[in-house]
């Protein structure tokens, strides 16, 4: 008697656990909506810090905005879908992870651009966009103008083309995928509101101007980079402190037009770092 009594109270917590971690899973994935709907950068910092590629895989799976808001064409190999224009009107946005049984694996050009021609002003506005795991590339131009505070950049993307991210200017948390190699020309240029990133351990160049004007006040260099392109840093006036990896002892400043210092107008940045920057191989001025 006593054996079953205690059997039946195992399995009575077992089920209140499990309940309890179905709810709790629920919820997340509520308050992750929700902070989506309302452009809660904090909150989406918060949780996508803290979720797996699974958790984005099954909101975009199940919550996902329908294939007809979408223009879309095949891939190169004809395996996977490219989203080339998103014509819905909803104002935050979860890209599906597939369409007609074919995985989306590409945000294509200007797929989401929000500026006119000349980049002056805004001509659509998201509070927020949410990038499947299913997704491997992030074409040029693809959000440039973007209105939105926050972006969840999944752990599948290696490449982030040029001016991808440009004038996003009220973006101010940005997770970077954990296999990126290329952080494009400009990609963030002018993204005046985001004040810190957190570069990978994967990524081995950082593209022309591609922090140019932006807002940022830290930032760090990994063990990986290898490669710092001119004008990456220019301008970026409230800049005072890069975390340099202690095991890096060489990056390649390159100057191809040799029009912009990495570090131009960079007149805040420790000593410190500027000595360090000096030992990896820096030539120009702050």
């Amino acid at each position: 008697m006593k054996n079953k009594t205690m059997m039946l109270i195992s399995g009575m917590l077992f089920c209140f656990a499990s309940m309890s971690a179905l709810s709790g899973c629920g919820n997340k994935t509520n308050k992750f909506l929700t902070a989506l709907e309302n452009g809660d950068a904090k909150t989406i910092a918060q949780i996508a810090n803290e979720a797996d590629a699974s958790f984005f895989d099954t909101i975009a799976k199940e919550k996902a905005a329908p294939g007809g808001d979408f223009s879309y064409e095949f891939n190169d190999t004809e395996d996977g879908v490219v989203i080339t224009w998103y014509s819905g009107t909803a104002k935050s946005v979860i890209i599906p992870a597939e369409i007609e049984g074919y995985p989306v694996v590409e945000i294509g050009e200007s797929a989401f651009e929000s500026t006119d021609l000349f980049e002056t002003k805004r001509t659509r506005y998201f509070d927020s966009i949410l990038i499947p795991p299913s997704v491997t590339k992030i074409g040029s131009r693809a959000f440039i103008g973007c209105s939105f505070k926050a972006m969840v950049i999944p752990d599948s993307v290696k490449i982030l083309e040029d001016y991808a991210f440009k004038k996003c200017n009220k973006l101010v948390f940005v997770k970077l995928s954990n296999n990126l190699k290329k952080i494009g020309k400009e990609c963030f240029m002018e993204c005046s509101a985001l004040h810190d990133i957190t570069i990978q351990n994967s990524v081995e160049i950082i593209g022309q101007k591609a922090f140019m004007e932006s807002g940022l006040y830290t930032i760090n260099f990994p063990a990986s980079l290898k490669t710092v392109e001119e004008g990456a840093f220019y301008n970026c006036y409230e800049l005072y402190d890069i975390s340099i990896s202690d095991t890096l002892t060489h990056i390649n400043f390159s100057e191809k037009y040799r029009l912009f210092n990495h570090f131009g107008y960079c007149g805040k940045l420790k000593l410190s770092t500027r000595k360090r920057l000096k030992e990896l191989g820096y030539k120009g001025g702050f």
